[in-house]
This record gives structure tokens, sequence and C-alpha cells, in this order.
């Protein structure tokens, strides 16, 4: 199973109070989690982790790339992270870079988990199926 924006965003959904605004392209899988710190690129695939003050700089707003789901913490985003150009989520809790980076790492090892758990399961319902 892929993480997408659609996952992150349920799982955030579940835990914190958040916006969200989706990129018009959004079904790609989520590689890795960054802090975005004036990168000059965000990279597609990639789930970058910021506050609102450093996504308001010229450089964070050339930086933005289709494919890229950024979460903004400490304030609304930017509108330029508002128009789909980018997935945007923002947390409207208080919530530390650190806890975010620990969210978003154990929502992939749930998924991960999940992965490796499926091919038994599939095998076992095959089994239970054919025994019936």
């Amino acid at each position: 199973m892929q993480i997408t924006v659609d996952v992150i965003i349920d799982e955030l959904n579940e835990r914190f109070r958040i916006e969200v605004y989706r990129a018009k392209s959004c079904d790609n899988a989520l590689k890795r989690t960054v802090f975005y710190v004036d990168q000059p690129k965000m990279h597609f695939g990639y789930i970058y982790i910021s506050t609102a003050s450093d996504l308001s700089t010229a450089r964070a707003v050339s930086a933005i790339q289709q494919g890229t789901c950024v979460i903004c913490l400490g304030g609304p985003a930017p509108r330029a992270f508002q128009k789909g150009a980018c997935s945007c989520i923002v947390v409207k809790d208080s919530v530390s870079p650190a806890l975010m980076l620990n969210t978003l790492q154990a929502i992939y090892e749930k998924y991960e988990t999940w992965k490796k758990l499926y091919p038994a399961l599939k095998d076992l319902f095959a089994e239970m199926a054919d025994q019936q």
C-alpha cells in the first residue's frame, strides 16, 4: 500500500485539527519526510515539515513543486501554498516539528506493518474460502 496525501490527511485528521489545500494531482506515493529549511527546490514525492514563517519566504514559494506535500506548523500557510501546486496541510494545534516527524514515522510504520501482513492474510482468507 502506498502512502499518499490522502492517507496522511486521514491519519493526521485523527490526531490534530488540520486545514487542507490539495494539489490538483496528489495521488503519487510519498517516500520521504524532511524538514524544509530554505532549500532551493522541493522534491517530488517528499513530505516537508516547516513553519508558516519559513514558508513565507520568496525562496520557499519558488521551491514549490508538483507532487510534494507540505505540513505547515505555527500559523496559516502562505497563499502560494494554498493554490494547488503542492498539497499543503496546516496543523492548527500547537505541534512541535519533532512531534510531527514522530507522528509521520508512526504512520509509515503502521502501513509498513500492514504491507507485510497483507500477503499472509490474503493467503489465509483464500484458504478459508477454499475450505467452504
